[in-house]
């Protein structure tokens, strides 16, 4: 993690781009040769946040086949990663979008049966990709609101279910940071080995819940738009989450060449050092 940070400050002290509007944002190349990557997949997704659920209906398009490579790398970390944050810096980046077509991709498996948690209270939206409507959810347990399985809900897609967020609390970081939750977390890593958990989690700057909840899980996932999130804020996020393990970070909406790369393709996944590895 200290490595990535120097590295993200030096390439911010070396070179700026001005984004539209006048935020100073990293150049993409110069972001990933710096943070020590050591393989980059190319990613066609859709240039638009629309709710696209690409690996269940389109699981023949390259887009699908992208997802399936970051499920592969998953699973070269031998059961190491199976309780995962996805996060983002900043709202609209498309956390949302990586969260459930990863989730998605997961349970396509064989054997893996995935757990899929909306824990961003603040802008839940998980049960609507899938087309579901929740009576409440995770916010409704934690606060003592009946037993778990009352909230779980089956998707269309064999072996994954969803735990929506349910009725939005007026006090989101409290719960998520409430014995009750921590209980959760244990209970399920503990009870269910072989299930992946994706906790959809609220942005990092904006809002203290990922903060909380990364110490929890055994990797973090960070979603970044190319082009558009401030060097800065990349910086404050990975400072941020001090302590906590960085699997990867996922540039969303590239659209500048990289070397060795197909330009036409918006979407790349890269990962660190220490992160996932093919």
């Amino acid at each position: 993690m200290s490595k990535i940070y120097q590295a993200l400050k030096k390439a911010e002290a070396e070179r700026t781009t001005k984004a539209p509007g006048g935020a100073s944002t990293l150049e993409i190349p110069k972001l990933i040769e710096r943070i020590g990557v050591h393989k980059i997949t190319s990613l066609l997704a859709p240039r638009t946040l629309v709710q696209r659920l690409d690996v269940l209906h389109e699981p023949g398009s390259l887009v699908a086949e992208q997802f399936r490579k970051i499920r592969a790398q998953l699973w070269n970390l031998h059961g190491q990663a199976r309780t995962l944050l996805i996060t983002s810096a900043l709202p609209q980046e498309g956390k949302t979008f990586v969260v459930a077509n990863l989730a998605i991709a997961l349970a396509m498996g064989i054997h893996e049966h995935v757990l899929l948690v909306d824990t961003d209270f603040r802008r839940s939206s998980l049960h609507t990709w899938f087309g579901l409507q929740p009576q409440g959810g995770l916010a409704n347990y934690l606060a003592g609101e009946g037993e778990l399985s009352r909230y779980l809900l089956k998707t269309a897609v064999p072996k994954l279910t969803l735990l929506p967020a349910g009725i939005v609390p007026p006090n989101p970081s409290e719960l998520l940071a409430s014995q009750r939750m921590r209980e959760l977390v244990r209970e399920i890593r503990d009870r269910y080995p072989d299930r992946y958990v994706l906790f959809d989690a609220s942005p990092v700057l904006p809002t203290t819940e990922p903060n909380i909840l990364a110490p929890q899980v055994d990797g973090v996932v960070l979603v970044v738009r190319a082009a558009k999130t401030p060097g800065p804020a990349i910086l404050r996020v990975i400072e941020g989450l001090n302590g906590s393990r960085l699997l990867g970070i996922v540039f969303n909406r590239v659209e500048k060449v990289f070397p060795g790369s197909y330009s036409q393709y918006p979407y790349y996944y890269s990962n660190n050092e220490k992160g996932m590895e093919s």
